[in-house]
């Protein structure tokens, strides 16, 4: 049962590196959600805008509980324009790349354990206990 996981994470299955995959199992999610939306523009048959929402949020996850106001503004997007969706995610791309940026150079292990930044996407991964 890959699907919910590959919602979150759509380079899961990537066999080879593509130009928005060149992260490896992490690339920057800004990039794959403007990449998603050019693939939604191209579309012949119309995707409807919670769809769309749905998707932006689940790949975003990573930097929404940080970037809040971008989460605000996505939340209340309407209708099936897609250039409102393009500013949120543009201005995502910004502050990711800039973090980015700004962590550079910095152990991006703690305690032997590779720390996965704010700005890749990341697998939603549940916890359960036995018993």
């Amino acid at each position: 049962m890959s699907a919910e996981g590959q919602l979150y994470n759509v380079a899961l299955f990537i066999p080879s590196q593509t130009p928005s995959t060149s992260g490896g199992l992490h690339p920057p999610h800004a990039d794959l959600a403007l990449e998603y939306l050019d693939i939604v523009s191209s579309l012949r048959t119309p995707t409807p805008p919670s769809g769309i929402k749905g998707h932006l949020f689940k790949l975003l996850r990573p930097a929404l509980s940080r970037e809040t106001d971008l989460r605000h503004a996505l939340g209340e997007l309407r209708g099936s324009n897609l250039a409102p969706y393009y500013e949120v995610v543009r201005e995502m791309k910004r502050r990711m790349d800039s973090d980015t940026e700004a962590a550079r150079g910095r152990d991006a292990e703690v305690e032997g354990v590779k720390r996965i930044r704010h700005s890749a996407v990341q697998t939603l991964a549940s916890v359960t206990t036995a018993g």
